[in-house]
């Protein structure tokens, strides 16, 4: 059964998965293996702590208190999308009323509240976070591109004048370090796209938009081929975009991919490509990417429908929500390109998961 669109935008994960390998060694700061996540029904945003088995014993050094998630935070509303900037001290959630809720994460892996911004026209949309983490770019319904700076303090504030944008949903990619956004419209199958000056403004490219047959849903930057993967949720495929030397996309190639693909990610070794099915087939396809983009056969059976976007940690290990199940699974990456179940581990929510968002 195809979840309807606002239903997949309603739940979010956001996961860092930097600091955990075969086994997690604790350190001083506990971002690096923190996992963020928001339910379908609640109001609640949860941290968990990656290192801590949620079947576990309780730990007597902390008097029998260790709990899975580890902390809650309420939020104002239900999450659609949760994005976690790449320094890893802001976590920014796009509710549904059209509001970014930002939270600065901790060392400790706990979340301090910061002010909310309320766009001055329409709601907001997306959220794309700069490389650098000093700036975000938000879309609204209203058919604009806001660009906001965060202070140290979490303050915000609008820089600048807004351009014009979408008004449907979208999603927000950042590529060529920082110096390009891409927009991706499924409803309207185009990618809109735009140059990022050294000041952070942003000035659409010519063309401004490039049209994608299949309807653009999710996508991942590879900085070290400097290829965008874009997932076609209409059409099931692939699709493989080039950059001109200003950043205009042109597609470069489309290959299959499973039903309803999700979020791509890439190898450690930025050589294999995985997607995971959102519904119907159970599988992950596997894609060659170090000379181009081969499918690997056999696919990767699951045994799990639903399965939402994923990512891959610098360990070699694939993470990826099963959204009918309430869980996720991890798989470990082998330098071939195969796959194995490590573990799947189960959510604590009142429904199941829908969306796997990951700033990477």
């Amino acid at each position: 059964m195809v979840l309807p669109r606002f239903v997949l935008l309603f739940v979010t994960v956001s996961l860092l998965l930097s600091g955990c390998g075969g086994s997690i060694s604790r350190d001083n700061d506990a971002r690096k293996r923190m996992l963020y996540a928001t339910g379908l029904n609640n109001n609640v945003l949860q941290a968990y702590d990656l290192e801590v088995e949620p079947d576990a014993d309780p730990d007597e050094e902390d008097g029998g208190t260790t709990k899975w998630p580890m902390y809650r935070y309420t939020t104002e509303a239900l999450i659609r999308e949760l994005s976690l900037s790449p320094d890893r001290r802001w976590l920014f959630a796009l509710n549904e009323l059209g509001r970014v809720e930002i939270f600065q994460s901790k060392a400790s892996g706990r979340l301090t509240r910061m002010p909310s911004i309320d766009l001055p026209d329409g709601r907001a949309t997306s959220v794309g976070i700069h490389p650098d983490a000093t700036q975000i770019y938000i879309t609204s319904d209203e058919g604009l591109v806001y660009r906001y700076t965060i202070e140290s303090d979490g303050e915000s504030m609008q820089s600048g004048e807004p351009v014009a944008g979408p008004t449907s949903q979208v999603r927000a990619i950042l590529g060529e370090g920082g110096t390009t956004l891409y927009l991706l419209d499924s409803e309207e199958s185009k990618i809109w796209q735009y140059s990022i000056g050294s000041s952070g403004e942003l000035s659409p490219l010519t063309p401004s938009t490039v049209t994608v047959v299949g309807g653009p849903g999710e996508a991942i930057w590879n900085s070290a081929q400097a290829r965008l993967y874009v997932s076609c949720i209409q059409s099931n495929q692939l699709a493989v975009f080039s950059t001109s030397g200003s950043g205009q996309l042109q597609e470069v190639t489309r290959v299959s991919a499973p039903a309803r693909p999700g979020q791509p990610g890439i190898s450690a070794d930025g050589q294999y490509l995985f997607v995971a099915s959102r519904e119907g087939t159970s599988e992950i396809f596997r894609y060659q990417i170090g000379g181009g983009t081969t499918p690997l056969t056999p696919s990767f059976p699951t045994g799990h429908v639903n399965q939402t976007s994923a990512v891959v940690n610098p360990f070699g290990h694939f993470f990826v929500v099963n959204a009918g199940d309430r869980n996720y699974s991890e798989y470990r990456i082998y330098p071939d390109g195969v796959l194995t179940l490590r573990r799947t581990k189960g959510l604590d929510f009142n429904a199941g998961l829908a969306v796997f968002r990951v700033n990477p």
